[in-house]
């Protein structure tokens, strides 16, 4: 998927762990063959390319996939879209990146929502309904290589750490016996600093910004993340990290949430039951944060304190 892993595996021996690890590889590598879309092989890649208007069948895994990120488009109103191809393709954000005109602006938009592709639950079909749009799953691609990672690490596996393009998943065997695992979250516009450590247990981090990730057009700096809505990159406010125990969830959710921004995207996870929020925002350099209230569970330290920067977790 274009992007680094990380295994880190304890088990009963040495040799139970490195095979833990190449099972773990081996099931990211093989859901980058199902749904990766830099691959012409991978099968979501024939359903990109498939005949508008006919009914191709997919595998059940496929189907329960897009499914799900279906769901997730509609419970975050249209703020995460698995259907960003088109826009993708406007701005370029797979080579050097250009301003598109307005009205392929309105083009794309009109090709990027739920309506372009239909999945027929009865025959496990799906219908590509516009010969210019395609799946992306950038947005949740790595979210859904780490949730099936679990099934295969096998009995002798106690822990296990998996860094899957900045996205991480702690997994302990025993949960309520386990101490969990520090996770540090970055700063907004420089990876290489820590804002705040969080602690895990069998739960999965994603962070959204655009601090390290822009196309840049005549000397101007454009985000990668494309809100839905508008067609143009989502303000450079500063991050969001999602914590969940599913990491689909927090993959695709963490992408919603930048798009809504802060003040709506707090209020929309405020509401959740299954997920923590963190918003970091960076206003000139100047950090502040605010966490659902959920978020407080795992909390341990924030260098913003430290630095006596303002901090709001009471929502």
């Amino acid at each position: 998927m274009g992007t680094s892993v990380g295994v880190v595996i304890e088990a009963g021996s040495r040799e139970l762990a490195i095979q833990a690890s190449e099972r773990a590889v081996l099931e990211m590598e093989r859901v980058e063959s199902l749904i990766s879309t830099w691959r012409t092989d991978s099968e979501l890649s024939g359903v990109n390319r498939a005949s508008v208007g006919v009914d191709l069948p997919i595998s059940d895994e496929l189907f329960l996939i897009l499914a799900k990120a279906e769901e997730l488009s509609r419970e975050t109103r249209g703020s995460f879209s698995p259907f960003m191809g088109p826009l993708i393709e406007a701005w370029d954000l797979r080579g050097r990146g250009r301003i598109p005109a307005g009205e392929e602006i309105e083009s794309a938009i009109q090709h990027s929502q739920k309506g372009a592709f239909k999945l027929h639950i009865e025959d496990q079909t799906v219908t590509r309904n516009f010969n210019i749009s395609w799946i992306e799953t950038g947005a949740f691609g790595k979210g859904v290589a780490l949730s099936g990672i679990a099934d295969v690490l096998g009995p002798s596996v106690s822990h296990a750490e998996i860094n899957f393009g900045g996205q991480v998943w702690i997994y302990h065997r025993l949960p309520y016996g386990g101490s969990g695992r520090v996770v540090q979250i970055a700063h907004p516009s420089n990876r290489s600093e820590s804002v705040l450590k969080v602690k895990l247990i069998n739960e999965s981090i994603a962070t959204s910004g655009i601090g390290e990730r822009f196309i840049e057009v005549e000397t101007e700096k454009y985000g990668h993340i494309i809100d839905p809505h508008t067609g143009m990159p989502a303000e450079a406010w500063g991050s969001v990290s999602v914590i969940s125990q599913d990491p689909f969830e927090a993959d695709a959710l963490a992408t919603a949430l930048f798009v809504m921004g802060p003040d709506e995207g707090l209020k929309w996870a405020e509401g959740q039951q299954d997920i923590a929020a963190l918003f970091v925002r960076d206003v000139h350099g100047e950090l502040s944060m605010e966490s659902t209230t959920f978020f407080q569970d795992s909390f341990i330290e924030s260098q913003l304190i430290k630095e006596g920067i303002p901090n709001d977790q009471s929502n």
